[in-house]
């Protein structure tokens, strides 16, 4: 499983290259229902649900957020 950390252009644009591959992901967001319509329809995607929910679930974790906001992510996983 692959958890994409950010829901936004570019994690959704990383959601549609890994549904092409047929890899099992899903997006790690602080709001799982806001994203949810973005990544409705995408094979192969579990669906979005918390961060924290995300990571414990991943193989790979891929950070698909501004540089700016890294930190305070890493903060709240710790």
């Amino acid at each position: 499983m692959i958890a994409i950390l950010g829901a936004g252009d570019f994690g959704l644009a990383m959601g549609r290259a890994l549904a092409r591959t047929g890899h099992a992901f899903c997006f790690g967001v602080r709001d799982p229902a806001a994203a949810a319509a973005a990544a409705d329809g995408l094979q192969h995607c579990t669906g979005c649900t918390g961060i924290q929910a995300a990571i414990a679930q991943a193989d790979l974790v891929v950070l698909a957020l501004p540089y700016g906001a890294v930190g305070a992510l890493v903060q709240s996983v710790k």
